[in-house]
């Protein structure tokens, strides 16, 4: 059964993008350095909106000091905020208010509908990706892949990349052109860009 997205209120919509600008505006500096030092170039905090969460507003006090990840729907209208808490071996590591949108991270990649796309989990993987030339989405973790996502991305050749995660046998049910993309055991996208750099992120794709 096709999943039911109620639409969000326009009260919640501007709510949510008040939040982001907020956390933008606090901790830009922080979360700049925080993605430099992931090997992502500079200006991607800006670009990305990402923030830090310094003093919380109503109802976010838990997530002081996280990092603040706004979620965009295809219109650009932001539709949830993801917190990732910084702290080591932190648990949740990552978080959202209750009501907020599951969506795709990054959704303004699939505007480029005569480019391949490339799928992997997470918000930094996904900007590892796209700092390497590669139009890139995210799903929030496995456990949030929804069905309907496979509408959005069954248009064009689709990379997943990841090794024994399930994402790629949950995707290909769906997708029909899905290509998988090896990621070495016991890394990330994010560690290859650390450890090889663009060069070695680019020779994880598969050759035609």
């Amino acid at each position: 059964m096709l999943e039911v997205v109620r639409p969000l209120g326009a009260t919640v919509v501007a709510e949510n993008r008040t939040r982001a600008l907020t956390y933008a505006e606090q901790g830009g500096t922080q979360a700049e350095a925080y993605l430099q030092d992931r090997g992502l170039p500079a200006g991607m905090a800006d670009r990305a909106g990402i923030g830090l969460v310094g003093k919380p507003l109503d109802g976010d006090e838990r997530f002081k000091g996280w990092l603040s990840i706004p979620y965009l729907d295809a219109d650009g209208h932001c539709v949830g905020v993801r917190f990732r808490n910084l702290q080591a071996d932190a648990d949740p590591r990552y978080s959202m208010r209750a009501g907020d949108h599951t969506v795709l991270y990054n959704m303004q990649a699939l505007d480029s509908f005569d480019e391949d796309i490339h799928l992997c989990e997470g918000e930094i993987d996904t900007l590892s990706l796209a700092a390497c030339g590669l139009q890139a989405v995210g799903v929030p973790g496995v456990n949030n892949w929804r069905p309907w996502f496979a509408r959005l991305l069954d248009c064009r050749r689709l990379y997943v990349w990841g090794d024994g995660d399930g994402l790629f046998e949950t995707v290909c049910e769906l997708v029909s052109d899905c290509v998988r993309v090896h990621v070495p055991r016991g890394m990330d996208v994010n560690s290859v860009l650390l450890e090889r750099g663009r060069k070695g992120v680019l020779g994880l794709v598969p050759k035609d």
